[in-house]
């Protein structure tokens, strides 16, 4: 079991360069390998706004300055596309997008960690296709995150797997009735995890896996899921299968 750093902006505003120097360092000691998350409120890389970008991008450099000191396997950020905000101006987006993800595409690399475009908003996996099929072969994968998918896309996972299956190297696992994205207990809500457990048993890339309950009392119960529905023997047949361990299980 690894962990996921969550380098949100309540993380950025009250810890400092030492603080995290320190926690970078407990990790080692305990060999505990780890993710990185970068702050995702309000970054908006793809808006036509020169001012917001280059506020989204200064957030970005900062967090990314942060992870290099965790020596990640991955980083997460969000790819934010919200139809309603930008379906109107999407070559415009999908232009300034692809610019910044490139530039933090290289960052990424330069610290020895793959960049995942994580979904939370988009209601089909469109957006997340053209920008994937711009990087594709580069230091670029998705972060297909199925609760989020149930909660706010009116595209199924199925759906979801079959257009970008191919770029997805990271999940972010958690459950929920398509009301609310609630963070529950794999297994609780409505989210079919076959569909998970299948194609992390039969990709042939390194996946990494983050397990998301929000609340301390659900870690056991998410773990239970998570055993249940076959996820952890694929893991692990994963990690057997993967001759440089890239796979893991993390848990925030």
């Amino acid at each position: 079991m690894n962990c996921e750093i969550v380098l949100d902006l309540n993380s950025l505003y009250h810890f400092g360069r030492t603080q995290f120097k320190q926690i970078a360092s407990l990790l080692n000691r305990n060999r505990v390998r780890r993710t990185i998350h970068a702050p995702f409120q309000e970054i908006f890389l793809g808006t036509p706004d020169a001012l917001v970008r280059k506020a989204a991008t200064s957030r970005l450099k900062m967090a990314f300055d942060i992870a290099k000191r965790f020596e990640p396997e991955l980083v997460v950020i969000h790819l934010n596309y919200e139809e309603r905000r930008f379906s109107f101006v999407y070559s415009e987006w999908l232009h300034h997008i692809n610019e910044n993800i490139e530039i933090f595409a290289t960052y990424a690399q330069k610290i020895g960690a793959l960049l995942v475009l994580e979904n939370v908003y988009e209601e089909t996996p469109t957006a997340m296709r053209d920008v994937l099929m711009r990087f594709s072969g580069k230091n670029v994968g998705a972060c297909l995150d199925v609760g989020h998918v149930m909660a706010f896309s009116n595209t199924s996972l199925r759906q979801w797997l079959g257009t970008i299956g191919n770029c997805v190297r990271h999940f972010h696992l958690h459950d929920n009735d398509g009301t609310k994205d609630f963070h529950w207990p794999i297994g609780k809500g409505k989210i079919d995890f076959k569909l998970v457990q299948r194609y992390i048993s039969q990709t042939h890339h390194p996946i990494w896996v983050t397990l998301e309950p929000h609340r301390i009392g659900d870690i056991w119960e998410t773990l239970e899921g998570f055993c249940a529905k076959g996820l952890s023997e694929a893991m692990e047949k994963r990690l057997q299968d993967t001759s440089n361990n890239c796979g893991h299980v993390g848990q925030i």
